[in-house]
């Protein structure tokens, strides 16, 4: 690999791993619904001008159902289960859970019919990374192993996310990412969207009663 292809893998890490650790210390100050809005709303002021600017917005638009879906698999359960689970898990913890996202996108993608999706090489790669993830975190992630419901909630976080890709790349082919997401992210903050992010946070309390 290249110096910039290194450069280029340790920016992706920092870049994976700095939200898990600036949302565990949020949790100990904010609520859910604070944090997950602050991090929708930023995502918005980015993203949306910069698809205006790309003229990618219209094109968009004509996908707005599956957008509206994505943006609740994508932002509103994940974000949410991820934001609750964090009281409890270490930030280590969570990234290595969410690091089970390729797992789940490559079941997807078999699923739905990508030959491609299981090869030998993609399966070593994502098993690799997974084992290295291990050792980074290992350790840590002994002492959270009794935290079942939050553990289990952010597996199902991953999976969401996984769907999501999924289901928005085969129906919303060669669409701006940036204007799908930036799409998403001010549909979340409409009321439908925040009526769905109440029930979630209530139902997860419900489980820690």
């Amino acid at each position: 690999m290249s110096r910039k292809g290194w450069a280029l893998f340790a920016l992706v890490g920092v870049l994976w791993g700095v939200p898990y650790m600036f949302m565990k210390i949020a949790v100990a100050e904010l609520a859910t619904p604070v944090i997950v809005f602050s991090r929708l709303l930023i995502g918005a002021l980015v993203l949306i001008p910069l698809a205006v600017h790309q003229k990618t917005i219209k094109d968009a638009l004509k996908y707005w159902p599956y957008i509206a879906s994505y943006a609740v698999l994508e932002m509103v359960i994940p974000w949410t289960l991820i934001t609750n689970a964090q009281k409890d898990l270490s930030s280590g913890v969570v990234a290595l859970l969410v690091a089970t996202v390729p797992i789940w996108a490559t079941l997807f993608a078999h699923h739905t019919g990508d030959s491609t999706a299981a090869h030998r090489t993609r399966i070593f790669g994502i098993t690799l990374g997974l084992i290295g993830i291990t050792f980074l975190v290992g350790i840590e992630s002994l002492n959270d192993v009794g935290n079942i419901r939050s553990l289990i909630q952010v597996l199902v976080a991953s999976v969401s996310y996984a769907y999501a890709v999924n289901m928005i790349t085969r129906k919303a082919p060669g669409i701006s990412g940036i204007a799908i997401n930036g799409l998403a992210m001010s549909d979340r903050k409409s009321t439908r969207l925040n009526s769905s992010h109440r029930c979630i946070s209530y139902a997860v309390f419900c489980l820690k009663k």
